[in-house]
């Protein structure tokens, strides 16, 4: 479940025990129905920076 309140999106799932990612139509060819008070479709957006901190790990090998 989202919760959105001005900026702030919360999340919340029976299946997962603690969200520690959240990626908003994050595909090639997104299904994304999220829209702001004026009714434009919100951006794809992530916040996690993983892809960094992966090809880091691999840098170090």
């Amino acid at each position: 479940m989202a919760l959105v309140h001005r900026d702030k999106i919360s999340l919340r799932s029976d299946a997962v025990r603690e969200v520690v990612a959240l990626r908003y139509a994050w595909a090639n060819d997104p299904k994304a129905n999220l829209t702001n008070k004026e009714g434009l479709p919100v951006s794809p957006f992530r916040s996690d920076d993983w892809d960094d901190y992966f090809k880091l790990l691999i840098e170090k090998e």
